[in-house]
Parts: C-alpha cells; sequence; structure tokens
C-alpha cells in the first residue's frame, strides 16, 4: 500500500493525497452533523473537520481526480472525516517517504478510523494545509462549497458520471482591487489566474482596470488571504501579494460583489441631462473680458445709491430682529403691501429671493414635459432656460423692428396651440426698453384670459415708462396669471436679492412649499427693509439721478457717432445697430470686443439674447452722470463699421 502511494504521488497532478485508508468496505458511519466550533477545533487539532460526506466509505480512496474526473473534493472516498491523523507537514517540501508511518497507522485501525480523516493536500506553490475541495476548485475554476470558502468543513464532490460544476458567476470588483481582476483578465483564460503570469504580475503590483471583471470561484479563503506563505525549504515569510500570486489566486482582500452590482467610479459622476448646455450667460462672459479701465456700460445695475432710510431699516432689523425662522412665503406685513399694489390678498404673495426665484418658482411649478412657453424675443435669455430645465419647449415669437419691438396681441396669438401652457412677457422690454402702448397691453391680456392661456408677466422695469402715460400691470387686465417683480431697479437693491410673486389662489399652496424646499424663505432683515421700500413707494433712490434724462443724453451722443437706435421708451437700455448696414450684415460680438478694446466701452451683444438679437448692441444708460459722461465722451470719437 505505501508502495502503491508512492508511485501514485510521483504521477500525480500537483495536488497531492497527504493520508489515505484502507480500502476494505465497512457500513456506513452514523450520520453526525458538525458545528463550526466542532470542525475548527478539529481543523487546529489535525484531527479532520467532521463533516459527513455525500457517499459512504465504500472503496478505495481516489488521489487527484483530475480536471475531468470524479475525485472526491472534500476526502479521499468520499467517506465521514471521523478524525485526524496528526497534523499536516508544516512545509511544503518533504518527500513521501513521511506518508509510511500515517499510511501504517490507517492500514492498523481500518475503515471509519482517525486514519480516515479529510485528507490534507500540498502542491508546489506552498499550499499548507488546505482541502483537496479547495485547491482543485480554484485549479479548475469551479466554485466551492460555503465551507470550503470559510476555511473550515469539507467539499463534497459531484458522484461519478455527474455534473461538472462550471466557474461561478463573473463579478465586478471594487475600487483599488480591480487591478486583481485585470490580471486575470490578461493572464489567460476568462475566469481564471495563472500563478506568475503577466496578469499576476500586474495583480499584485496594484494596477487599477475599471470594469474588470472576476469569478466568485478565484477567491483565496480568508484563512490564506490573513496571512503569507512560506516558499520550499522555508525563509522569510511572504507578503500577502506574493502569496496571492504563488497560489493563483487574487490578491488578499479582494472584494467581489453579486453578479449584477456595479459600482460607479467618481470620475464617472455627470450633470443630469435636464442641465446640458446650461452654461454662464454671454453677459458675464463679456464682463470677465473687459479691461480694467474700461466704462461699463453692459449691466442692468442702478448706478444711484441706497437711500439712507433703506440703509438704517436694514441695520434696525439686524439689531433687533431675532436670527430665527420667518414664514416661508414672507413676512405677514410685507405680503399684505405688496398685495394692495396689485389689489389681490396677501395669500397670493409670496416673497422671493430675487425676482430670478419668482420666475424658477412659476417655471418649475407650472410647466411639464411637453409643454410649450410662447417667448416674444428678442428678450432675458433666463426664460427659455428655464423652460427647457422644466421639460417644455420655448416657442419663440419674433418682434418686430417695425413695431418698434413692442409686443402685440396678434403676433402672441399666432404661436398659441393647443400645447400652450404659457406666455412669458416683459414690459418695458429687457434689451430692447420698448413699452407695450396701453391698448395693446389690455388686448394682450384679455386675449389671453378668453384663450384660457396664463402668463407671465416680467415686471421689474414697469415704474420705469418714459415716454406717453404708460401702462399698468397686466393683473389689473387679466387676474388668471402670475406677475414678478422686486426692488433692485427702483432701490437699487440688487444685492439684496428681495423680490416678490403674485399668483391665482389655487397656485400659492403648492408654489409655497416649492419655495419652502428650494431657499426656505427671503432673508427677514432684509425683507424688514423691503417693508419700508414699498409702504413708501418706489422708486425711490438717492441723489440727483434722473432715468429718463441720462435716457436721452446717451441716445443723443450714439446717433451722432453713426449709431440706429430702435425701442426705446422705458427701462433701462437702449437698443442700437451701426447705420448704413442692417442687423444682418454686422457681426454684433466681434463689433462688442473692438468698442470694448479700442474704445474701453463695455457693451452687450444682441446674440446675447438669442438669434433674434445679432446685429444689435445693448447699452445700459442706468449709471451714475459721472460714468455717463466718460462713456458718452468715449463714443464721440469712435465709429462703428459693419462686418
Amino acid at each position: 500500500m505505501e508502495h502503491a502511494l508512492r508511485e501514485r504521488r510521483r504521477v500525480s497532478r500537483p495536488v497531492v493525497l497527504e493520508a489515505a485508508a484502507d480500502s476494505s468496505p465497512s457500513p456506513p458511519p452514523r450520520r453526525h452533523v458538525p458545528t463550526r466550533s466542532d470542525a475548527d477545533r478539529r481543523q487546529r487539532s489535525g484531527r479532520g473537520c467532521g463533516a459527513v460526506h455525500r457517499q459512504p466509505c465504500t472503496g478505495p480512496p481516489r488521489a487527484g481526480g483530475g480536471r475531468d474526473g470524479p475525485a472526491a473534493a472534500g476526502g479521499g472516498h468520499g467517506g465521514p472525516c471521523a478524525g485526524g491523523a496528526g497534523p499536516a507537514p508544516r512545509r511544503p517540501g518533504v518527500g513521501s517517504e513521511d506518508l509510511a508511518p500515517r499510511a501504517a497507522a490507517a492500514r492498523r485501525a481500518g475503515p471509519g478510523s482517525p486514519g480516515c480523516a479529510r485528507p490534507r493536500l500540498r502542491d508546489p506553490a506552498g499550499h499548507r494545509g488546505r482541502a483537496a475541495g479547495q485547491l482543485v476548485a480554484a485549479r479548475d475554476g469551479v466554485r466551492p462549497a460555503p465551507a470550503a470558502r470559510r476555511g473550515g468543513g469539507g467539499v463534497a464532490a459531484p458522484p461519478a458520471g455527474g455534473p461538472v460544476r462550471r466557474p461561478g458567476p463573473r463579478v465586478r470588483c471594487v475600487g483599488g482591487l480591480l487591478g486583481a481582476a485585470r490580471g486575470a483578465a490578461h493572464s489567460g483564460a476568462p475566469g481564471r489566474w495563472r500563478p506568475g503570469g503577466a496578469g499576476a504580475r500586474r495583480a499584485s503590483r496594484g494596477r487599477r482596470g475599471a470594469n474588470d471583471v472576476l469569478p466568485v470561484a478565484d477567491r483565496a479563503p480568508a484563512r490564506l488571504r490573513r496571512r503569507g506563505d512560506r516558499p520550499h525549504g522555508g525563509g522569510p515569510r511572504r507578503g500577502p501579494a506574493a502569496a496571492a500570486r504563488a497560489r493563483g489566486a487574487a490578491p488578499c482582500g479582494l472584494i467581489a460583489l453579486a453578479p449584477t452590482t456595479f459600482i460607479r467610479s467618481l470620475s464617472m459622476i455627470r450633470p443630469a441631462s435636464r442641465l446640458a448646455g446650461l452654461k454662464t450667460s454671454l453677459i458675464r462672459r463679456i464682463l470677465a473680458e473687459a479691461p480694467a479701465d474700461a466704462v461699463h456700460l453692459g449691466l442692468g445695475q442702478v448706478g444711484a445709491d441706497v437711500v439712507p432710510e433703506l440703509r438704517a431699516a436694514l441695520a434696525d432689523a439686524n439689531a433687533t430682529v431675532r436670527a430665527s425662522y420667518v414664514p416661508n412665503a414672507g413676512l405677514p406685513e410685507l405680503r399684505e403691501a405688496i398685495g394692495a399694489q396689485y389689489g389681490v390678498s396677501a395669500m397670493q404673495v409670496i416673497v422671493t429671493v430675487g425676482v430670478q426665484e419668482a420666475l424658477a418658482l412659476t417655471f418649475l411649478g407650472l410647466v411639464e414635459a411637453g409643454d410649450e412657453v410662447v417667448i416674444p424675443v428678442p428678450t432675458f435669455p433666463v426664460y427659455g432656460t428655464l423652460t427647457r430645465i422644466a421639460g417644455g419647449t420655448p416657442v419663440l415669437a419674433p418682434l418686430r423692428a417695425a413695431d418698434g419691438f413692442r409686443p402685440t396681441w396678434e403676433g402672441i396669438r399666432a404661436h398659441l396651440t393647443e400645447r400652450t401652457r404659457l406666455v412669458a412677457l416683459t414690459s418695458p422690454g429687457n434689451p430692447t426698453g420698448a413699452v407695450a402702448t396701453p391698448d395693446e397691453w389690455a388686448r394682450i391680456g384679455e386675449g389671453l384670459a378668453a384663450a384660457g392661456v396664463p402668463y407671465l408677466s416680467d415686471e421689474i422695469y414697469l415704474p420705469w415708462q418714459f415716454e406717453g402715460p404708460g401702462h399698468p400691470s397686466l393683473m389689473t387686465h387679466n387676474p388668471q396669471g402670475f406677475v414678478a417683480s422686486g426692488l433692485s431697479k427702483t432701490c437699487a437693491l440688487a444685492g439684496w436679492r428681495i423680490g416678490w410673486l403674485v399668483c391665482p389662489p389655487e397656485m400659492a399652496p403648492p408654489l409655497v412649499a416649492l419655495h419652502q424646499n428650494l431657499v426656505t424663505s427671503a432673508a427677514a432683515p432684509v425683507q424688514e427693509a423691503a417693508l419700508v421700500a414699498v409702504r413708501h413707494g418706489v422708486p425711490w433712490l438717492e441723489g440727483p439721478f434722473d432715468l429718463p434724462a441720462s435716457s436721452a443724453q446717451l441716445r443723443a451722443v450714439l446717433e451722432r457717432s453713426g449709431w440706429v437706435v430702435e425701442g426705446a421708451g422705458g427701462g433701462l437700455y437702449l437698443w442700437c445697430r451701426p447705420s448704413g448696414a442692417s442687423a444682418g450684415a454686422v457681426d454684433d460680438l466681434e463689433l462688442v470686443r473692438r468698442l470694448m478694446h479700442e474704445a474701453r466701452v463695455v457693451a452687450i451683444p444682441g446674440q446675447a439674447f438669442g438669434d433674434a438679437g445679432r446685429g444689435y448692441v445693448r447699452f445700459s444708460h442706468a449709471v451714475s452722470p459721472e460714468v455717463l459722461a466718460e462713456a458718452c465722451r468715449r463714443l464721440e470719437d469712435w465709429r462703428p463699421q459693419a462686418g
């Protein structure tokens, strides 16, 4: 028997049996299901694991079994592990003569004795004490049973002629451990590790590879991942990566997830599709390019100072008002004062963080995917941007130069469809400065009411109407709409970020909830100061600031310098094009850059307000008298050139 074992060990594969038992038949043993503690205790004492295998002990042990053979994975012959004949050799290089005492003891004891212990295996790579099923599974790509993967218990082999287990599911690996999977992918057949191969060497160096995979079966048992291995003949203990490479397994610490689990790295974070194409406006980009000594006529910002009364009101609020939450919709007394201006209840007023938030509440609270929003253009670009963010489609209604870029009911009605959800209006206009006539304004409001289409009227410039009697708020002609306004342009409070939204009664509760979830509320001290301004009346500015006079002054200089001014009648802007050329023949962006670098005057190209504004340039006259005088002096000496 000993001679047979020696011969078998010479011709067997690298996985070798170290103990065997007599092949004489014996009755099946009494079944005993061990606990985990039993298995661990037997494992430490070298007496086997106590596991019961699939087949009774009826034949001689099989050594090896090969890749295609039916060798038992947990024992030499499928019998119970009733004990052990002593611990496995400590060194993988011990000769086959060491098997003689154990084989003799097993022959004397007979079947079912401690000689029938689960065989301990050894391979040239130095796998001390590994169960046969673990090594065969690791070598052949077969997924071990759970007990073997935990490092304890036997692994039952399929019966002779039975199905052979195939490699387990392929899984994605995590983070810095992806290098191990890359090594597997580059070392040969899918799902296998080849000791010493290029893939293993790359894995041991810790190279990472996104989306690489590794079979579950190729994970090393926990007890082997926790420690290194000794080379043949002793020597210093090797590190975990070297030990993993030697035994053909993944580097220690490898984590495998479920087959359908995908982990995205931070480099794959991308913005939502609703933000596609969203970028900083051309207005801001032009201002960033301006020379340090340029005179700015670009921003729509009032150049006057804040009145002392408002500064004192803000200071008093900071000193006396508690720094605590206020009602989400705003201070009740401020809402009452604003509602009185429009003839509506305070419940229809929401105090917002600037007019910009009031616009966002309207679009996000009303527009859905597939809806259309009619927008007369050229106009402030935020209307189209908010429409797309909300999922709607902007429908552009061009304003005609023959009408002075004023909105008309005929121009709006031509673009209404059954999918129209909103019409966005502003008068006086931005960037044109055009003011709708009172009769046309009334027709627009009444026509939208008859069509059942709500509107959004941006009335931040409403107090600044220079020519004619002017028109009131659109709310007076049609209460089924939304009005956004604030104090930025009338009290020079652009940086205080205070505005409001007036809406229909049925829309107030959901919009207040949206407002709460976006910003909670506007700042309490600023609301206290805004209450003083609303009760006083607007415009309310400090110093000798005459906006109609500044508009006339700048218009005269531009017309003498070769510009054609169109649409002026209110607001803060003049809408111009070079004389002697049509708007389509002018590169407004290049023209503005020439003006900025040659005359040192900053203006805004018309294309910043959409394609309908190409060929035009917007100048702001709402600056201080000193700045306006210097700008006029520089513009007198500079002539625009078409093309």
